[in-house]
């Protein structure tokens, strides 16, 4: 019972209070206000909403750069969302698409990556293939054409294993303890071909010892050619490392094999090429004018002091011969390197500087030639030292004769003898000398 009044109540109550909210606000003055209110607050919601839309769009419009994307905004407009979706699309696969063109680069020349740019993708691929075989790695494409130019370095030298076949040997001009040298005609320049053969002297008798009646004849025989061949490839790496005009010129070689049995350049296992020279007859240099011995005296003083300051060390020439220099267009040029070395005579590291002085005044040895002090077990200068001996035996003693030069340096050039008999002078201070005298006869 008391629910029942309890509920009638609360009914009473809402009924009056609705009854109140009628009564105030169903009067015209009230209620049309709140529905113009409701109109205008509607308006001004769509123009903000249409205006921040119209923006976007325009934006996204402007930002189509590339021609097929506005052409599409132009004839459809932004109205439909999967025009919109296309262009983005589009966008998206151009950028890409500028990626790749951008990698490519690295593989590809600018020449051929311009003319290869509208090309397609598989025409682009062989192109890297064939331009990138020096680096499997980096491709890992199958190449369906290879070409094989494309796995050889491209050569410094005019001459190597892809066209040395194209000499044309014409005769033997010369030979050694250990190689051959033959004259060739390379494309109508004349070269000399150096390169081991059997009837060298050390090969010779190593294969006549063989022949004896040894069971393993072939496989010994190959030996005989390990030693000799050496010292052709040590020719070629010293060139390598080591460039002066006093070294006759190294055209190209090719090293294949080990084989020197034939002299067939295209089985040749390993050959070396030089330009040509004249020889030289160092009674045929007293023949000549003094400027051209002045000349030659400066440039063979300039090659000592390269040998004394070469990148190597200072190399020693142990084999100084007369055979081992050609004429070059009126210069003296060194043909033979195989006995070319960087080496210094040891010495005894136990004795003092000062005692080695005073043996060498005593005329006593020291270990050590040219009254030279041992440093840290070595003679250092020896090589200099001895290199200026040989050159001056073998040249400067005919080129630098004082007698042939006009009286007016004649006595100088005598004073310049001296100091090269007594070895006071090295090889740069020989070359300053000779040009202060040119200048002077000029």
């Amino acid at each position: 019972m008391r629910h029942s009044v309890y509920v009638w109540k609360i009914s009473n109550l809402c009924d009056m209070r609705s009854y109140a909210i009628y009564n105030r606000f169903h009067k015209y003055y009230i209620v049309f206000p709140l529905i113009i209110y409701a109109c205008l607050m509607y308006r001004m919601l769509e123009n903000t909403c249409g205006k921040k839309k119209m923006a976007f769009d325009e934006t996204s419009y402007k930002s189509y750069n590339d021609p097929t994307s506005r052409k599409i905004m132009q004839l459809y407009g932004n109205g439909t969302e999967k025009l919109f979706e296309i262009v983005q699309d589009y966008r998206y696969i151009e950028q890409k698409k500028k990626e790749v063109f951008q990698s490519l680069k690295q593989f590809i020349s600018r020449a051929d990556f311009d003319i290869s740019r509208e090309n397609s993708l598989n025409e682009i691929l062989s192109l890297i293939n064939r331009k990138d075989q020096s680096n499997i790695r980096k491709t890992r494409s199958t190449v369906n054409n290879e070409d094989t130019s494309y796995y050889i370095k491209r050569p410094i030298y005019m001459i190597n294993c892809s066209n040395i076949h194209e000499i044309k040997l014409k005769n033997k001009i010369g030979h050694g303890v250990s190689k051959q040298t033959f004259e060739g005609e390379f494309n109508g320049i004349p070269v000399a071909v150096k390169m081991v053969t059997r009837h060298q002297s050390e090969v010779k008798a190593c294969v006549n010892k063989i022949n004896e009646g040894h069971e393993k004849k072939e496989e010994l025989r190959s030996r005989c050619f390990v030693f000799p061949t050496m010292k052709l490839m040590k020719e070629i790496l010293l060139l390598e490392q080591i460039s002066h005009p006093g070294f006759a010129k190294l055209l190209g070689y090719c090293v294949r094999n080990e084989d020197s049995e034939t002299t067939d350049l295209t089985e040749r296992g390993i050959a070396s090429v030089f330009e040509l020279g004249e020889r030289v007859m160092v009674y045929n240099l007293q023949t000549l004018t003094w400027q051209n011995r002045l000349r030659l005296g400066q440039e063979l003083a300039d090659f000592l002091n390269y040998l004394e300051y070469s990148p190597l060390g200072s190399l020693r020439i142990r084999d100084f011969k007369e055979e081992h220099f050609l004429l070059y267009n009126n210069s003296l040029k060194m043909i033979d390197l195989d006995d070319v070395d960087n080496l210094e005579p040891v010495c005894s590291i136990y004795v003092s500087a000062d005692t080695q002085a005073e043996l060498a005044k005593s005329g006593k040895s020291n270990g050590c030639g040219f009254n030279l002090t041992c440093q840290r077990g070595l003679c250092a200068g020896f090589n200099a030292k001895q290199n200026m001996k040989f050159m001056n035996q073998l040249f400067f003693k005919k080129l630098l004769y004082p007698t042939i030069f006009p009286k007016l340096i004649s006595q100088e050039m005598g004073f310049l003898l001296a100091d090269i008999d007594s070895y006071r002078v090295t090889g740069a201070g020989i070359a300053q000398k000779l040009l202060k005298l040119r200048d002077i006869l000029q």
